[in-house]
């Protein structure tokens, strides 16, 4: 076995410990924190997401996690690709990966290449604003069965190809997925400067569909929304956004302003 994650396990183990037979709605913030692998509830996280989708969400209210076996990046949740061996016996990993979604934020206050992801000259994308445990607190729902195994956030370790193999090689399926589902907080070394923080949903069984949708307030969720740097009308975006419903700061990324120190003759 590769040990990646025995930090994030003893922290974790010991928080639910400290929980076991505690009120589940009661002690939330908890629960919430221990199922937080890598990361503090009160660090600042940011997703860049298309104008359109981001519309559609706030008419809806409702975050949408994907099935992680859709994302362009075979290796997402790598470790289900394929067969592995149970008690002499081929076992067929997809079945199991279909109980698996997710979605991506990012700890990159201000990246050009994100906004080059989501943004081009047909379609302007928004930056949203939050924290881990507001996202959690929108995401978890603490009375839910096996709730400890379902809701989860973490900050992505990036490895090298070899590395991963390895670990996929001799890291059993028990020992990758038996309290943290740590594959899924994998990813190449390639994709670094993404310094992606991934909220993951785990379903009690394989599902057809296709996404999983949680309702959450604007208001409540999202500090601050901030405009595609190449937005040329800023006043409309503002106020269709306000007229959405979100009543906090808008503004327009300031990422390619010009700087405005004097130069000394």
């Amino acid at each position: 076995m590769i040990d990646l994650f025995s930090e994030e396990h003893e922290k974790r183990n010991a928080k639910l410990i400290e929980l076991d037979g505690k009120n589940p709605q009661e002690h939330k913030e908890e629960f919430i924190e221990a199922n937080c692998i890598g990361i503090s509830p009160d660090t600042h996280i940011y997703r860049i997401v298309r104008y359109t989708r981001f519309k559609k969400d706030m008419e809806k209210r409702k975050l949408s996690l994907v099935k992680t076996q859709l994302w362009e990046d075979p290796w997402d949740n790598f470790y289900l690709n394929g067969l592995a061996k149970y008690k002499d016996e081929e076992v067929d990993l997809e079945r199991i990966r279909d109980s698996y979604y997710g979605q991506c934020w990012t700890l990159e206050e201000e990246c050009d290449g994100l906004w080059r992801n989501y943004s081009c000259k047909e379609e302007k994308a928004v930056k949203l604003k939050t924290t881990v445990g507001k996202l959690m607190s929108a995401f978890y729902v603490p009375m839910s069965k096996c709730h400890e195994v379902k809701y989860f956030v973490g900050k992505i370790k990036y490895k090298e190809p070899f590395m991963l193999d390895m670990y996929r090689r001799e890291t059993s399926i028990q020992e990758a997925y038996s309290t943290i589902p740590e594959p899924i907080f994998l990813k190449r070394l390639v994709f670094s400067y993404e310094k992606e923080v991934r909220l993951v949903f785990v379903a009690e069984q394989p599902s057809e569909d296709k996404i999983f949708s949680f309702s959450f307030d604007p208001n409540n969720l999202f500090e601050e929304i901030e405009i595609s740097p190449w937005c040329k009308n800023e006043s409309e975006y503002k106020e269709e956004i306000k007229s959405l419903g979100f009543n906090g700061d808008i503004k327009i990324s300031s990422l390619y302003e010009p700087s405005k120190q004097h130069t000394e003759c």
